[in-house]
């Protein structure tokens, strides 16, 4: 925590931890794919990788989720329209969230690990490029 507040306060910016957050999280994601489908593993060793970087996708990805949605409603002006565009944003991840988890059990049970988790990490991916297109460039941008 301390070797974070340091960083930030010399190297690190805004950009790269949103960003940077974002690229670690698909990475992971893109690892546990490849862990998934890697036929030579022995299933309790891959039990256990895919659980530890279930447990590590689970960390990493709550910051830079949570702080692009803010950004994102930061390019309003007025707070009216803050507001109205994060309650919107919130409310489409939920009802998203509700449908991914409606037929996640389904999915996997029908196309196994594998193929039920594939989506998600190209979604990710696609967002991620959204994210760094969208980004604003310089500071005065933010407000």
């Amino acid at each position: 925590m301390i070797i974070i507040l340091i960083l930030y306060k010399s190297v690190l910016d805004r950009k790269i931890l949103i960003v940077g957050g974002y690229i670690v999280a698909v990475f992971i994601q893109a690892v546990l794919l490849l862990t998934s489908f890697y036929p030579y593993l022995p299933p309790w060793h891959k039990t256990v990788a895919i659980s530890s970087l279930f447990w590590l996708l689970a960390v990493v990805v709550c910051v830079p989720c949570n702080t692009a949605l803010c950004l994102i409603t930061e390019q309003f002006s007025s707070s009216n329209e803050q507001m109205t565009f994060a309650s919107r944003g919130r409310a489409l991840m939920w009802v998203l969230a509700t449908i991914s988890t409606g037929t996640f059990t389904w999915t996997m049970e029908k196309y196994g690990f594998a193929m039920c988790f594939a989506p998600y990490v190209v979604i990710s991916a696609v967002l991620l490029l959204v994210l760094i297109v969208i980004y604003p460039q310089k500071k005065q941008d933010l407000v």
